[in-house]
């Protein structure tokens, strides 16, 4: 009987799966890790690397190693300015105004270089379940599914585009109820409470106050008998496709875990629906919710502890982005981003909740 694997290209990491009986397993790499870097790496004598060793020479050689390549997928060259000033390879414009990577004159599409990363990917589901090598061919493969996804990350949100990405997951809540798996969250409270122990002697006094009284609020969320299923957790707006205000895809499941449907929206609104002071964007959020509804129905309960859902998810992300600018990890390549952001929505939602 044929196995049927998944592959999850990821921006950061990517991930390879097998069903078994009824339940998908994660299929560890070469190196024993469960995950893979989505990196690649051009070495002298022309050997390319993908993975961690790739990942592990990144210092020596910046720019000829690429990582977080899928941004540039299915972006033009002149949307893509701020990623190119982001990364130390060399990002040039190619033909009809496509992103291309410059190494040593020969130009390679975002596409080439996922597809070095399928490859890896593929390797190891082969290894795996010790079957024929299939003669799929990857880089097909990879152009076939970005003709599919259409539309291009989102940069600036609006009310019709967040009443677009509600009702949609609104359709993936009410799938991911139905699913009989369970998912555990890698971000749960243990790695709150042991991520806060690790910075608390490197940051101000009112820092460590506010992270204290937002983990009351998180564990409070998480032990709620509240709606769960399988949710993203992780949609920010450079994970979601989309084209003329309509949203038409999402990407990099990485996070994603059985969790309370509401920390779903939470996470969404503090990115999708936030001013640059911190506050809550009143349209924007009343489109997001109204068109969730429509498709699943939030209950009362859930929307008695929204408030405690934004502060968890604004926790979540906070102390992530504090913890990779206190200890920038060696050879780590990818952008480093601004932790006030979501210190400015805790210091508003707190006002509102204790």
């Amino acid at each position: 009987m044929s196995k049927i694997i998944g592959i999850d290209l990821g921006t950061t990491n990517s991930c390879v799966s097998v069903m078994e009986g009824n339940e998908p397993v994660v299929i560890p790499n070469s190196e024993g890790k469960r995950t893979t870097p989505s990196v690649i790496a051009f070495v002298d004598g022309g050997e390319i690397k993908v993975g961690d060793p790739a990942k592990r020479q990144a210092v020596t050689n910046p720019t000829k190693t690429i990582a977080s390549i899928k941004r540039f997928m299915g972006n033009k060259f002149s949307e893509s300015k701020n990623d190119v000033s982001n990364v130390a390879y060399k990002v040039v414009k190619g033909d009809n105004d496509t992103p291309r990577v410059d190494i040593d004159g020969r130009l390679y599409t975002p596409q080439e270089l996922s597809a070095m990363v399928l490859q890896k990917m593929k390797k190891t589901a082969e290894d795996y379940v010790k079957a024929r090598p299939t003669s799929i061919n990857i880089k097909r493969a990879v152009d076939r599914i970005m003709k599919k996804l259409s539309g291009k990350t989102v940069e600036n949100t609006s009310n019709q585009l967040c009443k677009s990405l509600g009702r949609l997951i609104g359709k993936f809540h009410t799938s991911g109820m139905k699913l009989k798996i369970n998912i555990s969250n890698s971000r749960d409270i243990v790695w709150v409470e042991k991520t806060i122990n690790k910075i608390k002697n490197h940051i101000t006094s009112d820092q460590l106050k506010l992270l204290k009284h937002s983990h009351r609020i998180f564990e409070k969320l998480f032990n709620l008998d509240l709606p769960y299923g399988v949710i993203h957790s992780d949609l920010f707006r450079d994970n979601v496709l989309a084209s003329k205000n309509k949203v038409t895809g999402i990407i990099d499941y990485y996070y994603s875990f059985n969790g309370p449907l509401i920390y779903e929206l939470a996470v969404i609104a503090n990115d999708w629906c936030i001013n640059k002071d911190g506050t809550i964007h009143q349209g924007k959020f009343t489109n997001l919710i109204s068109s969730y509804n429509s498709i699943r129905e939030i209950n009362k309960k859930e929307m008695k502890y929204m408030n405690n859902a934004m502060v968890a998810a604004a926790l979540r992300f906070y102390l992530s982005r504090l913890t990779d600018m206190i200890f920038p990890k060696v050879g780590e390549i990818t952008h480093i981003k601004d932790p006030n952001i979501f210190e400015n929505i805790l210091l508003k939602l707190s006002l509102i909740h204790i």
